[in-house]
Formats: structure tokens, sequence, C-alpha cells
């Protein structure tokens, strides 16, 4: 192989040094970060029962594609869950401001899927927004 001539190295582009990001440089919205978002199921209230003697629910809440269940409630018109979950991300704030979380209030029955009674979507970005990040 034959080495080039000295008027070709010269018209070669320079090879550039690498440039580093200093630590100021970074948009805080985009840089992916650890979170944590706490849900805390209190109650469920005013549910439309189809059989008053089966008065049986759960709560479930997704995040994502994270996925976390109450256990389940017997005999209660208006039941309490008192129940706490967190969910671990890491992702940038301007993520978790366009995400939502879900929360449904089921019913199970024996031999039939789950009967949804009732369900709410949060979005994120309006608890961001609000004082502390509170809701």
């Amino acid at each position: 192989m034959r080495a080039k001539s000295p008027e070709k190295r010269s018209r070669q582009k320079p090879v550039r040094q690498p440039t580093y990001r200093v630590e100021s440089d970074r948009n805080p919205e985009t840089t992916p970060q650890y979170f944590q978002i706490s849900v805390n199921v209190l109650e469920a209230r005013k549910l439309v029962w189809i059989s008053p003697h089966s008065y049986n629910s759960y709560v479930i809440v997704v995040l994502g594609k994270k996925k976390h269940r109450t256990s389940i409630r017997r005999n209660m018109e208006e039941p309490y869950y008192r129940e706490y979950f967190t969910f671990e991300l890491y992702v940038s704030i301007r993520d978790i401001q366009r995400s939502s979380i879900w929360l449904a209030v089921m019913e199970p029955r024996c031999c039939a899927p789950p009967r949804l009674m009732g369900e709410v979507s949060i979005d994120l970005g309006a608890i961001w927004s609000q004082p502390r990040e509170l809701f």
C-alpha cells in the first residue's frame, strides 16, 4: 500500500478534538434523573353497586408500565384502603410532566373478569405546577 503524497495529506480535514460538556451546560429539564412518585390511596366514595350483597373492591394504580394494586376490601359500601405506593423512575422532568397516573376501582367477580366501577387519570404536569408538587 502506498503512502499519500504530502500535497494530499495537507488537503485532508483536520481532526477535531472532542469537546466535553461542562456541568452547567446541561438542561435540567431534559437530563434524566431519579424520581420517586408516591401515591396514597385512601378511600372510594359514591360507588354504584350492581349487586347489593357483594360490596367487594380494589384499586389499581398505573404509571407508565408500572402497576400496583391494593388488597380487596370486602363487604364495604364505601371502602377505605389506606395503602401507600411508590413509583421509582429514571426520566427527565419533561417526561414526568407529560405523563399521568391512572387509578381504577375494580369489583372482582367469581367467574368473570373484574368490572370497572370508576376511574380517574391525574396529569403529573398539573401536580408539578402546584406548590411543593403536592396534590
